[in-house]
């Protein structure tokens, strides 16, 4: 679950319960934490000092932010998938998750699951374990099995993201060739080592439970080998991005796209 997702729920089961100091606080929080990702969110109403009456967030005001959040999280999906024809399961997954937010009754729940399985359940084997009304499973149609379907979707995505990522990395196109000077390789290998800094950060970014720690430093340490063997010679250098590619294989999209610019401009120097 990314950060706008967990804040989008926490945000909607704070209303339900209804508690205006709750309230208050989630509406805060999200001000402080998107303030510089969203334009105009740190001039909010509500967002100074704490303290009474009209500073504080009411339950339209939190409703108003929750409408924010969904129109950054919409076009951030939209620019992160749309390119590689995923935006039908992020439609989906977005269905499923305004439904837990209206508190859907099992009816509708129910009809809203028929129409997202009829998509899916086909489509990808392992989808229907554990959903309601496959394996003789008994569960109600309700939240919780809402929020397995929309997991299961985002799996399925991160995995059909990764195939398009990785073989973008394994076709990159041909920059440098042999043929150029010694100077413009030397040009183009400062800028990897310049990358590799930045790979590191973006990946100290990814969610833990998007990657864990350990994963993290297996990934950095692999891509410092790999920074070792691009001043090696070219079975080397290959070596050492088949290795990067057949970790990223079973991790989520994140990461490949965090390596992604780095593994690339190696790969061009293999020509």
């Amino acid at each position: 679950m990314s950060m706008v997702d967990e804040y989008i729920s926490r945000a909607n089961e704070t209303l339900q319960n209804g508690d205006p100091q709750a309230i208050n606080s989630i509406a805060r929080e999200i001000v402080v934490a998107f303030h510089s990702s969203i334009p105009n969110l740190s001039h909010y109403r509500g967002t100074r000092a704490i303290g009474c009456g009209p500073n504080y967030h009411t339950a339209t005001d939190l409703k108003n932010l929750i409408g924010k959040l969904r129109v950054f999280q919409e076009a951030r999906d939209a620019e992160l998938y749309s390119e590689y024809g995923l935006m039908a399961t992020t439609d989906s997954i977005r269905q499923l998750q305004n439904a837990i937010a209206e508190d859907y009754t099992e009816d509708q729940f129910a009809k809203l699951f028929d129409k997202i399985d009829n998509i899916y359940a086909n489509r990808y084997e392992s989808y229907a374990v554990g959903l309601c009304g496959y394996y003789s499973s008994d569960d109600a149609a309700d939240k919780s099995q809402a929020q397995l379907r929309t997991e299961k979707l985002r799996v399925f995505r991160d995995e059909e993201l990764r195939k398009f990522k990785l073989a973008q990395f394994q076709s990159a196109p041909v920059n440098i060739t042999q043929s150029q000077s010694q100077e413009a390789q030397a040009a183009a290998t400062s800028i990897i080592v310049g990358d590799l800094s930045n790979t590191y950060e973006r990946i100290d970014e990814i969610p833990e439970n998007e990657l864990s720690d350990n994963d993290k430093l297996k990934l950095k340490g692999l891509l410092a080998e790999l920074e070792q063997a691009k001043q090696k010679d070219a079975s080397m250098r290959k070596r050492g991005i088949q290795k990067v590619l057949t970790f990223l294989a079973d991790k989520g999209a994140d990461a490949a796209i965090a390596a992604a610019p780095y593994i690339g401009a190696v790969a061009q120097q293999l020509f």
